[in-house]
Formats: structure tokens, C-alpha cells, sequence
């Protein structure tokens, strides 16, 4: 019965069994139908890599242009709120003017009835001393 081989004595006879060249073609054919050589896995990752480069520097681009138009936008947001304040600031003051021009005609008229009631109530102490009632009228 044969002593069981160490690691180190299985791994030199791979390696004779290796220099062979009909062997070492038949373990390649074997072994490339379940792992990938490696010249064309490097080249295949390289190419993602600069695929993923690329897109990644085009995604910082798309970034800041839209940074920068959002930016513009809230620019033009904010200069589009500050005329609308303006207007709606004129438009309080001309609607205040007008409320106090309204108030000031109306006290106007409310002194005048405030008169009129005055000589009203003289018309009826006239028309008291006088003797006539509420019924009679000066002809």
C-alpha cells in the first residue's frame, strides 16, 4: 500500500505532469470550460472600469448642469417673488389711499347729517314756539 503524499509532493507531481505538452493541453481544454483565461477577463474588467469612469464623469456632468439650472430657476423663482411682492405692496397701498379717501368722505357725510340733524331739531323748537303742531303746515 502506498504512503499518502504530502501537499508539497502532490503539488511537484502536478508540475511534471504539466511539462508534458499533450497533458498540459488536455487540463487546459478541461479547466477553460469552467474558469475564464485570464488575459480576456483582465482586458473584459478594464473595459468595464472605463465604462464605469465614463459614465460616472457623465453623471457629475449631468449633475452640475442641473445644479446649475436649478439654480438659475431659483434665481428667477426669487426675482419673480420679489415683482409680485412689489405689485402686491402698490397694490396695498393704492386699496389703503382709496379706503382712506372712502373714510374721510364718509365722516364728511356724517358731520353734514349731524348738522342737518341739528337744524332739524332747531326747525321743530321754531315751529314749537310758534304754536303749530306736528300736523299743520305754514301756509
Amino acid at each position: 500500500m502506498a504512503l499518502p503524499m504530502t501537499i508539497e509532493e502532490a503539488k511537484e507531481l502536478i508540475k511534471e505532469f504539466l511539462r508534458e505538452p499533450e497533458l498540459r493541453k488536455l487540463v487546459e481544454q478541461e479547466l477553460s470550460q469552467y474558469f475564464a483565461l485570464k488575459e480576456p477577463t483582465e482586458l473584459r474588467i478594464d473595459r468595464l472600469y472605463q465604462e464605469l469612469v465614463r459614465l460616472r464623469e457623465e453623471s457629475e456632468r449631468r449633475w452640475e448642469v442641473f445644479e446649475s439650472e436649478l439654480k438659475a430657476l431659483r434665481v428667477r423663482m426669487e426675482e419673480k417673488d420679489a415683482e409680485y411682492q412689489r405689485r402686491w405692496e402698490e397694490q396695498n397701498a393704492e386699496y389703503q389711499r382709496r379706503w382712506e379717501k372712502h373714510e374721510k368722505h364718509l365722516e364728511e357725510h356724517y358731520r353734514e347729517l349731524v348738522e342737518l340733524r341739528k337744524l332739524f331739531k332747531e326747525c321743530r323748537g321754531y315751529r314749537g314756539s310758534l304754536g303749530l303742531s306736528n300736523g299743520a303746515y305754514l301756509s
